[in-house]
């Protein structure tokens, strides 16, 4: 009864040295809307197991900055999605937030260069049987392209 407890957790608490249980990658960012009330944007994100037993993606707790200015912070969940080894899953994080409130942000980044700096600072959320782990992300894109 206890051992498949027990295996859990020695995968759970590897050593310092050992690789993330989860590899994360910030892909792009596809702009639902932009206008000047609010704008909404689906990050594109890839999420992948690189150990054994597969886990499920319970949450993923983020805060954006554009141009080093927070403008979103939320929660999303996805109860639905299992994370396998070697099995790579697109992974899309809705953001929202008031165009005036970034606007100094993005003004600087598309007058001055038509780019912007993108960070996601992030806490996802994943349960392996019945052990829940937290994994924090801090990713990046540079000179995020938004002209056509």
């Amino acid at each position: 009864m206890w051992a498949p407890l027990l295996i859990a957790l020695a995968l759970v608490a590897a050593p310092a040295h050992a690789e993330d249980p989860l590899e994360f990658s910030l892909v792009g960012i596809e702009v639902e809307s932009a206008g000047l009330q609010e704008t909404h944007l689906q990050l594109v994100t890839e999420l992948e197991r690189t150990r054994w037993p597969a886990v499920r993606l319970r949450s993923l707790e983020h805060r954006v900055s554009i141009g080093g200015q927070v403008v979103a912070e939320g929660d999303a969940s996805y109860q639905r999605i299992k994370l396998r080894r070697g099995e790579p899953q697109e992974i899309r994080i809705p953001v929202s937030f008031r165009t005036l409130q970034a606007a100094g942000a993005l003004g600087a980044g598309l007058f001055g260069s038509g780019q912007i700096d993108v960070q996601l600072d992030a806490t996802i959320r994943a349960r392996m049987l019945l052990i829940p782990f937290q994994v924090p992300i801090q990713e990046s894109l540079v000179d995020v392209d938004l002209m056509p």
